[in-house]
């Protein structure tokens, strides 16, 4: 099975086979109860060795350094976006940041789309002049060149998170008490950056403020998130 646009990872609901397996994919795709194996590493929780690209290098300085301003990312697929925590990340605005905040979703195609993801966004308070919908491109690892920060609730597809860290972009996670909704936290943990897994919301919103308050921090965690993944268990190519 594979859990990506086009698969057919629902199939597993129905258990057409006596036997089924998942291999290098996340627990959070359906039917899940009914695959009976799952191929992974042996000893660290995440089930993918995440290689990178050698050739991409990162930029020396934040986007927020030759910006100007600060912008946030935010994977979380349309469909998928709670008010809740909708509600909270707008409190970021009224923080005297110059912010924007970047949304991705492969529904943003649609101009309709568009126009409906910004009419809920403005109905919570958000200053939709600062909004920006995108759809992911071809090279993912392209777009993190004009992020500062993202913001994920652990329903993010992983390698982009993955690629936001190679590519010296930090990112603030909402942990899980939900086993299949634990992809990101655990991400974060072998990359050996526990401390950017936060309970709850509010504390995601104080954690995020934190670091774009200190912009020499987030100069310093920018230049240096790579070489930290790349000394972990998360591209720890050798041992998977």
């Amino acid at each position: 099975s594979g859990n990506w646009s086009g698969k057919t990872a629902a199939v597993l609901a129905f258990q057409p086979a006596a036997v089924q397996v998942s291999a290098t994919d996340f627990a959070a795709l359906p039917g899940l109860e009914k695959t009976i194996f799952q191929i992974t590493k042996a000893n660290i929780d995440t089930p993918f060795c995440y290689t990178g690209r050698s050739d991409i290098e990162v930029l020396s300085e934040t986007a927020a350094e030759r910006n100007k301003y600060f912008t946030i990312g935010c994977f979380t697929p349309y469909m998928l976006w709670e008010d809740e925590v909708l509600i909270a990340w707008q409190e970021l605005f009224a923080m005297n940041f110059d912010l924007k905040m970047q949304f991705f979703s492969e529904c943003f195609s649609d101009p309709e789309m568009v126009k409906k993801a910004a009419l809920r966004l403005a109905k919570i308070g958000y200053p939709i002049e600062k909004i920006l919908f995108s759809t992911c491109p071809a090279e993912p690892l392209s777009i993190f060149t004009n992020l500062d920060l993202v913001l994920a609730v652990s329903k993010e597809w992983p390698v982009l998170l993955c690629h936001a860290l190679y590519m010296g972009v930090p990112v603030v996670a909402l942990s899980s008490i939900r086993e299949q909704e634990q992809h990101v936290q655990k991400i974060l943990q072998s990359a050996g950056l526990k401390e950017l897994v936060v309970e709850n919301i509010e504390a995601q919103v104080e954690k995020a403020s934190a670091i774009l308050k200190d912009e020499k921090f987030l100069t310093v965690l920018h230049q240096n998130l790579r070489n930290i993944i790349l000394r972990s268990p998360l591209m720890d190519g050798e041992e998977y």
